[in-house]
Parts: C-alpha cells; sequence; structure tokens
C-alpha cells in the first residue's frame, strides 16, 4: 500500500511523484487555470502575462509539474537535514495531497509560486546551523523572501520565521538581525526605480495601498463546503496527534534534529497568520501550510506501530478526498 511503499527510502518512490499528482489533478484539466487575484503582485504579473502565451493544455502539465517539484525539493531537505529520525519519502506523499485536496487550489496561483520559494527560504534557514559564515545567507533569505512577497504579498510575514529561526540556531549577532532586512528591502527598492524611472510611482503605491488588515470573518472568507471541512477536519486531527507525537520524542534527538523541528513549528504558526491578518487569503494558504504540516504527517505515519491502521487512514484520506471533488 501507499504508506509502506513511501515509508521506504529507495530513491525509485520519487519516480511516482509526478504520477501520483497527476492523478490527483484529473479535474484540473476540465477548468481555467490562471486566477484572477483581486490585485496582483508586480512578479506575479509577469508570470501571468507568460503563462497566457502558453497552449491551455500545458497549464496542467506546469501545475503538476510544481506540485511534484515542490515536494520532491521539500522531502529531499528533510531527509538531507535529517529533520526526522529517518529518511523516507512519506513528506512528499502528503504534500502532495494537501496541496491538491481543496478544488480552488487547482489553479496557478501566486501561493503555488510562492511556495517554490518558501521551500528554498527553509533549506537556507536549516543552513543557518553552527555555519560560520551566516551573513550572506541571512542577507540572501531575506532578499527570496522579498521575491515571494512580490508574487504572494501575504510572504511577507516569513520575515518573522527568519527572526524565529535566527533565535533558535544562531547565538544574537547584531549584523545578521539587520541583513536580512536589507535583503529584503532590495527588490522593492529596484522596483521603486523601476516605477519611478517610468514615471509610474502611483502604480507602485497602489500595489501597497489597500494592504490593510483585516479582522473579519475568517469563515466567510474561506467559504468551506461541508466536505472540505470533513477532509480538514480529519487533517487537523491528524495534525495535533503528529505534533504532540513529535513533542513526545523531542528529547530522544539530536539538539541539530531538535532545533530544525522548533523551526518547523515555527513556520506552522507562521503560515497560519496571513488568515488573520490579510483580507484577501483565501483557501489558497494551505499549499503553504501544506510544507510543514506534511512533514508532522510524515513523522506521524513513520513511528506509527500499526501500519495496517495507517493504511486504512490514508485509504480513508483518499475517500474523502475523492467524495469532495465529486461534490
Amino acid at each position: 500500500m501507499l504508506i509502506r511503499f513511501y515509508k521506504s527510502n529507495q530513491t525509485a518512490t520519487l519516480f511516482s511523484i509526478p504520477i501520483l499528482v497527476a492523478l490527483l489533478w484529473l479535474p484540473a484539466w476540465h477548468k481555467a487555470l490562471l486566477p484572477v487575484p483581486d490585485q496582483d503582485m508586480p512578479i506575479f504579473k509577469l508570470l501571468q502575462v507568460l503563462m497566457h502565451k502558453l497552449p491551455t493544455p500545458l497549464l496542467p502539465i506546469l501545475g503538476i509539474l510544481l506540485v511534484s517539484s515542490l515536494a520532491i525539493l521539500l522531502n529531499f531537505l528533510v531527509n538531507e537535514f535529517e529533520v526526522l529520525y529517518k529518511k523516507a519519502h512519506l513528506t512528499s506523499l502528503f504534500f502532495v495531497l494537501l496541496a491538491s485536496a481543496l478544488p480552488s487550489n487547482m489553479v496557478l496561483s501566486p501561493a503555488l509560486f510562492a511556495s517554490l520559494i518558501l521551500v528554498f527560504v527553509l533549506g537556507r534557514i536549516f543552513q543557518l546551523y553552527k555555519n560560520d559564515s551566516a551573513l550572506p545567507i541571512t542577507f540572501e533569505l531575506g532578499f527570496l523572501i522579498a521575491i515571494a512577497t512580490l508574487i504572494y504579498y501575504p510572504s511577507l510575514v516569513f520575515l518573522l520565521l527568519l527572526f524565529i529561526a535566527l533565535i533558535i540556531l544562531r547565538p544574537f549577532v547584531w549584523r545578521e538581525w539587520i541583513s536580512p532586512l536589507i535583503g529584503f528591502a532590495l527588490p522593492f527598492a529596484f522596483l521603486g526605480l523601476y516605477y519611478y524611472w517610468f514615471d509610474r510611482m502611483d502604480q507602485f503605491i497602489a500595489v501597497f495601498a489597500n494592504r490593510s488588515i483585516a479582522w473579519d470573518d475568517i469563515r466567510q472568507r474561506l467559504h468551506l463546503s461541508m466536505p472540505e471541512l470533513v477532509f480538514l477536519g480529519c487533517i487537523g486531527l491528524l495534525a495535533l496527534l503528529s505534533i504532540n507525537k513529535i513533542i513526545g520524542n523531542f528529547f530522544r534527538n539530536v539538539i541539530r534534529t531538535r532545533n530544525y523541528q522548533q523551526v518547523l513549528l515555527g513556520m506552522l504558526f507562521v503560515a497560519f497568520l496571513p488568515l488573520l491578518f490579510f483580507s484577501s487569503v483565501r483557501q489558497e494558504i494551505l499549499i503553504i501550510v501544506a510544507i510543514p504540516l506534511s512533514v508532522f504527517l510524515g513523522f506521524y505515519f513513520m513511528v506509527a506501530k500499526r501500519l495496517w491502521l495507517m493504511e486504512l487512514v490514508f485509504i480513508g484520506l483518499i475517500g474523502t478526498y475523492v467524495f469532495l471533488h465529486l461534490h
């Protein structure tokens, strides 16, 4: 079954990821994949122009490639940095399921493109641990988060994750706290200069003018159907069990692994913040939440003693997924 298959550390397992994504994205072949965000960020506007030039049949293929690449890259980072106690491919399996779960997320959304950068950000954050040359990395991290923000504005909150990671992984060095802010400001400075040079500063200001904090009803913005609520409720319960298991095994790990797991917990917390602060955030935020959550779910299914039970649970999730899309 799938859990047993992805629990192995065989490299060949990764070749099945694009096939699995293609199966999960079957409903996407019959609908428009290009979203029309309320307010496009500048880099995503450019990406949209390029995507509109692609033949329509290629758009689902691009979506499948993006999700597959995200899953494989995330799983590589988890194995490479030994975030979990042993190597497996369950992280990629759960990322694919979570990122493809909601029908509204089967689009080439800004969150999907930003997630690719945020996974690179996570990998560079892991490299901060006991690194004698951390200053260039922190600058690069600020720069990458800015690029992600210019694709999907709520990515801005991941600056907070960077500072959380510095607290966890590094001794205090004031330059390492300043350099990410400089790196973050640089793309905005270049973009502002571009708009100023072409006498379009009003457009530059308009991009950010209406990005206000909003404490409106999250349920109305998410607009979840009953099958979607059931699916996410099951995922939420499994997430709580996973985090509880992580905490229970916390002191059995080496210090490096503990630190990485704390960073992922911080990422999970930060990933939910856009729901509270940005009124434009909808269901697409689940793609970003899936990055840390898939690691925890993979860990829970990896350490479970009753493998047959985990297989049944996963079959139940797949059944809920099918019902959700048929509904």
